[in-house]
């Protein structure tokens, strides 16, 4: 198994917005609720909202084998060196 931590880009939106739909709810839900977790799908995991973090570069992908499993965004801004 190969693990890698990368920055998405423009081309891993719609990987990330179905992460999203399969992950968020099972794993909000107990905590918030079926529908606040279903409204964090619609507010934070849909294209428009993912493409602005992507295109700032805010945000990191797990991947292991090529296969998508984990999602994060680091902060409101990308990094300055």
């Amino acid at each position: 198994m190969e693990a890698v931590v990368r920055v998405a880009g423009p081309d891993d939106v719609a990987a990330i917005c179905q992460f999203g739909e399969a992950y968020v709810p099972a794993h909000c839900s107990p905590l918030v609720g079926a529908a606040a977790a279903q409204e964090q799908v619609r507010t934070w995991w849909n294209e428009t909202y993912v493409s602005r973090g992507v295109a700032e570069g805010l945000v990191v992908l797990g991947e292991i084998d090529g296969e998508l499993v984990g999602v994060a965004q680091r902060g409101r801004r990308a990094k300055v060196d």
